[in-house]
């Protein structure tokens, strides 16, 4: 062997060589091969490894070798650069031939693997010139593949590495198995020593995250009867990172939660595409790639197995989902064996204490049947008038003076204890309780064997077996101590006067038709009257007028028939106004259960009225400006729709009003100016609706006017034109004077409409006509309103849907450098392809997206999508090596916070040069946040990236601020353009516009170019750049690439 191969077996020992596979040693057997041949040609090439390996970069014969092998064969340079990847590792990672050369391991490697294979190859050395690894590769598609690598250094004669050869085999389907049953095998082990679903779902999330290598995991839990899902369980890589556990989510109105319940599997590869919502709020939080796993438990869905990837986008693999599905089969035999467990546990805990209850039931029952100052006791009936006690309770001894048992042997011993007055009254209702089978209810007296007068209470619940007899089971109580008080109450009257006369309260008496008999001395405290004044008199005269009728119906009457209820009203005060009283009615009955009288107690619950009071207008105005709210704007519309059915005459309109431009006043001057002016808007409404008509805020900036009983329709639309002249006379707050206008939609009220909402969506949608006809109007609707406002409702719900279904395209239009005719670049404009309605342009879209939010995610698909397509002409043609792409931006983009960050991201995904790219806004964006416009554009430009204005002198209001902003091109509207051969002002706008650009220095378009005569003024002007028809109609990517192979 020559004198490179010693050179080469002496870096190595022979049991490192010995080692190294079969197909590897072939390999280095064939470069030394090679090497040896050209020492023999060159004596000069005493390092030698440098000029083998150039050698092999341009060898037929090196390539043949190396590709005939069905190893990973992959060559680096020292910093990891590749010069070589075989087709066997392209098409194992999913690499087109030549992809990989020239990425560097940090490319291809996850940055948890990177830092080790640094350590390895820093440590590589003439003695030491391999190092094994194993580690996950990144593939085209994202997805991660697992290879074990045999990695040889080669050193040059200095001993200084100059080159990585790695042979390697795809070891991913091993990796994915023998990771897969190991975290199984944990939650296995889990589960079988443990029913504690705590523990068993922090293994589960524990051991997948840290078999997935950075995923975090989490376990939601679904409640379907509070419709929210909640984390209970989580396992995050990042320690910093805030908990999610307790963190609830919305179920109604989530798409995703619709696939659970439907059993699906969710895979979110990126978090930007989530359109709905609820899920787009979550994402703030937890961006990245979602996949969601349902856990179902007897046929019902439990919750959800979720996984996390910060990365984005990320490729959920059918082996990350099978593995998912894995661990959700087995947390959900957990679930169901802790449910049942707990089941089995409760079960035997309600029946023991079932029997424990109904033990300590039987024991208290006995308890209190002794320690009752009364007899609990049985009574039987028999058909032929004999009788018997059944049961009779300890009480009976200190009751009667006998034992119970000589009642038990002979009832007849009770019978003589009876008052003889009232033996057959006592007889009597036994017989009658028995033939109506009613509750046997009497007082009645015995008289004890020392001669004692007692009163006896009885009361006994019959029922009636099938031989005939009658038994009873009842109590009887001593209540000669009530008797003798019911006695002392006769004598009583002063006591209670004097009583009557120490309290706050009101306490009165009257005749059975209302007249007082007795006032209080507390009146005169209360209502400046005093007793003398008021007793005589009727209590009607000092109650209000509108609660008499309420008062005689709910209370006197009531309190006549017996009843005895609460009522709240108001009684008149000696001085003048009211005060609020909370009375109790009682009836005094003489012997014969005849009202002849009746005792009030009022008290005063003024404060708690008012309260109450409060708290209603509350509920039915607005906080912020004291105008009705949605509630009672709703309560109002309903009472005139039916007013409307019922009375042919009647006539009523609604106005809906939509501050114009409140946003920009709002976040430029602040929210307190902003409630400001909305409380001031408010206070004029007031002062030119009248008094029966309602003025109602909705929220936000939106009002509505009730304008009820018009003889005609022209009465409202005075109204609207008072409320249009009132609110352009600019409002002087916060020392400045604020200039705002209002849109109003009006709808008159028709028998056609069935609900208020119908009302406001009608006068919502001309409103938005007004809005669209110019603002500071207002527009009457019409019917045709209605079709064209659901034609854009179904329009909207096709634009929500468009980007999932990969409807939208680019066009793009050149721009040319005018004196030599050369395109310097492209304007990437949308084209939207309907299903149904055909290609869509940007003015049929762009005013919808922005008014429902979706033109924030469009701007990212097309200026994303328009990098890639000019990133794939740079790569393949070399006439598109310097050009641009031209991509317009919202003004919604600018006030978004991760502008910048999408920006960036898509430059290092398509990397295209920073200066390859122009932004394009409107000039009327300027007006709003200037000088927050102003710090974005400039951090922009900083990264090279060059501003356009578009549509340049439509506006009005840019011109101040042109020379603060960091602009590079100026577009000149078409429309001025078009018409600079016809008519002088536009010639001099035109001329104007490149004098303005000339002396700012900035790079004049002309926008708008159709004929040879419009080009030859624009030249003339100085103008270098255009577009238009003239040059080229917007085309699709193929067109394009005709032009480049056209040259």
């Amino acid at each position: 062997m020559e004198q490179s191969s010693r050179q080469f077996f002496e870096q190595i020992s022979r049991e490192d060589w010995e080692q190294t596979p079969e197909s590897v040693q072939q390999l280095v057997r064939a470069l030394l091969a090679e090497s040896d041949l050209v020492t023999e040609e060159s004596e000069q090439a005493s390092t030698g490894r440098l000029a083998i390996d150039q050698y092999f970069r341009e060898s037929l014969r090196y390539q043949q070798v190396v590709e005939a092998q069905t190893d990973l064969i992959l060559r680096s340079r020292s910093d990891t650069t590749v010069v070589f990847a075989n087709k066997p590792l392209c098409q194992v990672l999913g690499w087109q031939d030549g992809d990989i050369s020239g990425q560097t391991w940090g490319n291809l490697v996850p940055p948890n693997d990177l830092s080790e294979l640094h350590e390895k190859i820093a440590g590589l050395s003439l003695e030491n010139p391999t190092f094994e690894s194993l580690n996950r590769n990144y593939g085209a598609d994202q997805r991660i593949k697992w290879i074990q690598w045999v990695n040889q250094g080669i050193f040059n004669d200095r001993g200084e590495l100059i080159e990585i050869q790695s042979v390697g085999r795809d070891v991913t389907t091993l990796i994915e198995q023998i990771t897969r049953e190991k975290t199984l095998n944990y939650v296995f082990e889990a589960i079988r020593n443990s029913l504690d679903l705590e523990v068993i779902f922090a293994t589960a999330t524990k051991e997948l995250a840290k078999t997935l290598n950075g995923l975090d995991c989490y376990i939601v839990q679904y409640l379907e009867e509070q419709r929210i899902w909640t984390h209970v369980a989580e396992f995050q890589h990042d320690e910093n990172q805030e908990s999610r556990l307790g963190i609830e989510i919305q179920d109604l109105d989530n798409p995703f939660a619709e696939q659970l319940k439907k059993f699906q599997v969710v895979r979110v590869e990126n978090t930007q595409n989530i359109n709905d919502k609820i899920n787009r709020e979550l994402a703030k939080s937890t961006p990245g790639a979602w996949l969601l796993v349902p856990l179902i438990v007897e046929e019902k869905l439990w919750g959800s197995f979720t996984i996390v990837s910060n990365q984005k986008p990320f490729i959920w693999s059918d082996g990350y989902v099978d593995l998912a599905r894995s661990i959700s089969r087995q947390l959900e035999i957990a679930i169901y064996q802790a449910d049942l467990y707990q089941k089995i546990q409760q079960e035997l805990s309600d029946r023991s204490k079932a029997e424990l209850a109904l033990q300590e039931s039987q024991t208290r029952f006995q308890r209190i049947a002794d320690n009752l100052p009364g007899i609990i006791y049985g009574y039987k009936l028999r058909q032929d008038g004999t009788d018997q006690f059944t049961y009779i309770s300890s009480g009976f001894r200190e009751v009667y003076g006998i034992d119970p048992e000589t009642a038990l042997e002979n009832s007849n011993v009770v019978w003589g204890m009876i008052h003889p007055e009232d033996i057959e009254y006592l007889k009597t209702s036994i017989i009658k309780s028995q033939q109506t089978l009613k509750t046997w209810k009497v007082e009645y007296r015995i008289i004890t064997k020392n001669g004692e007068l007692k009163w006896m209470q009885g009361r006994a619940r019959p029922t009636r077996q099938e031989n005939g007899e009658t038994f009873w089971d009842g109590l009887i109580i001593d209540i000669s101590d009530r008797k003798k008080i019911e006695a002392e109450l006769q004598t009583s009257e002063e006591r209670y006067r004097l009583l009557a006369e120490n309290m706050n309260d009101l306490v009165c008496l009257h005749q059975a038709d209302g007249t007082y008999l007795y006032v209080s001395p507390s009146a005169e405290a209360l209502l400046g009257f005093s007793s003398e004044e008021m007793v005589g008199q009727n209590p009607y005269d000092f109650f209000h007028p509108e609660d008499c009728d309420r008062i005689r119906d709910e209370a006197h009457q009531a309190v006549l028939m017996g009843a005895e209820l609460p009522i709240v009203y108001r009684m008149r005060k000696k001085l003048g106004g009211y005060i609020w009283f909370e009375t109790l009615t009682k009836p005094i009955m003489d012997d014969q259960g005849v009202v002849i009288g009746l005792q009030t107690t009022s008290r005063d619950v003024t404060q708690r009225i008012e309260i109450q009071n409060q708290l209603q207008y509350d509920a039915c105005h607005d906080s912020l400006t004291g105008l009705a709210n949605r509630n009672l704007l709703i309560e109002r519309l309903e009472l005139s729709l039916k007013r409307s059915k019922r009375l042919q005459n009647y006539k009523y309109a609604v106005l809906f009003l939509d501050l114009d431009r409140f946003k920009v006043i709002n976040d430029s001057l602040g929210h307190i100016t902003g409630d400001q002016l909305l409380v001031s808007i408010a206070q004029k409404l007031q002062s030119i609706i009248r008094s029966h008509d309602l003025a109602a805020r909705l929220g936000g900036d939106e009002f509505v006017v009730l304008v009820e009983d018009i003889q005609t329709f022209d009465e409202p639309i005075k109204v609207a034109e008072r409320i249009l002249a009132a609110i352009q006379v600019p409002l002087e707050l916060e020392e400045r004077s604020i200039y705002t206008s209002t849109s109003i939609g009006i709808v008159f009220g028709s028998h056609e409409y069935e609900s208020a909402t119908q009302l406001l969506r009608d006068a919502d949608t001309a409103m938005y006509r007004a809005k669209s006809r110019g603002r500071a109007r207002y527009e009457v609707f019409d019917s045709a309103m209605h079709s064209q406002a659901l034609a854009r409702l179904h329009l909207e719900n096709d634009l929500r849907q468009a980007i999932a279904r990969q409807e939208f395209v680019l066009y793009y239009q050149p721009i040319i450098q005018l004196q030599t005719g050369k395109i310097t670049g492209f304007e990437a404009l949308i084209r939207w392809q309907h299903p149904t309605e055909g290609i869509k342009l940007p003015i049929d879209l762009i005013p919808i997206a922005e008014e429902t939010g979706l033109i924030t995610s469009i701007d990212y698909w097309v200026l994303n999508q328009a990098c890639r397509q000019l990133s794939e002409w740079q790569a393949s043609y070399s006439q598109a090596a310097d050009l641009s792409m031209s991509v317009n931006l919202s003004a919604q983009n600018l006030q978004h916070d991760h502008l910048m960050d999408e920006i960036q991201s898509v430059l290092q995904a398509t990397k295209i040069k920073p200066g390859s790219l122009t932004l394009e806004i409107t000039e009327s964006m300027l007006i709003e946040n200037t000088d927050q416009t102003i710090q974005l554009l400039a951090a922009i430009n900083e990264q090279g990236i060059e501003i356009s204005i578009d549509d340049f002198g439509t506006g009005y209001s840019s011109l101040s601020y042109l020379h603060k902003l960091p602009v590079n091109n100026l577009k000149v509207d078409g429309s001025f353009v078009r018409k600079i051969t016809t008519e002088s002002t536009n010639y001099q706008i035109v001329n104007t516009i490149i004098a303005l650009n000339n002396q700012l220095g900035l790079k004049a378009i002309a926008e708008g170019i159709e004929t040879h005569e419009q080009l030859d003024l624009l030249s003339q002007l100085g103008y270098q750049y255009g577009q238009g028809y003239l040059f080229a109609r917007p085309l699709n990517a193929k067109d394009v690439e005709q032009l480049f192979l056209s040259n």
